[in-house]
């Protein structure tokens, strides 16, 4: 059986270059006594039991806070100007309200992207309450885009997407070119 290597291990002195590394051997265990008997006596022994119990019992209580979060499904119908559905438009939910005790009160994150039906439905998975931004996106019309607050067991949406605007310009238009010189 090869002795086992230690971090706090001593290599003999190896003659010109000559050895391995199972010619290490430990540290006499008495130092290592004496060495944790400096560093951690009896009472900060102590202490750093109560410490590891008082943050025990603080995961203890904070445990079943987090378990009661509660979460909303969220369900967008999106129709054009006719009341017809709008297939195949993305429809994008970013969370944005509120703050998660599982992650010690920082803000969470989550973003969802998903695609309309045929029917111009889209559902999206539970989030927690609070205040979501929810935005539409497709070629043939506006860009749709809300923030809104989620509350309760299900959220629908019915969205009515209006075609695009007929461009304008700040600046008259330009006169016309010229007619070439013969």
């Amino acid at each position: 059986m090869q002795p086992r290597l230690l971090k706090n291990a001593v290599r003999p002195p190896l003659p010109y270059g000559r050895g391995s590394v199972n010619d290490w051997k430990p540290v006499p265990s008495l130092l290592n006594r004496a060495c944790q008997e400096a560093f951690f006596g009896c009472s900060q022994r102590r202490e750093l039991r109560a410490a590891l119990l008082a943050f025990f019992l603080l995961f203890a209580m904070w445990a079943p806070a987090t378990a009661a979060e509660t979460k909303t499904t969220i369900r967008v119908n999106v129709k054009n100007q006719y009341d017809k559905p709008v297939e195949n438009a993305a429809v994008i939910l970013d969370f944005l309200g509120g703050r998660s005790a599982k992650k010690f009160g920082f803000h969470s994150k989550m973003h969802w992207e998903v695609k309309t039906n045929m029917e111009g439905r889209a559902h999206f998975p539970p989030v927690p309450e609070g205040t979501v931004q929810l935005q539409v996106i497709t070629q043939r019309y506006q860009t749709y885009g809300k923030k809104v607050e989620v509350a309760g067991e299900e959220k629908v949406f019915d969205i009515t997407l209006n075609p695009p605007q007929k461009q304008y310009s700040a600046h008259p238009p330009l006169k016309p070119a010229d007619a070439p010189k013969n």
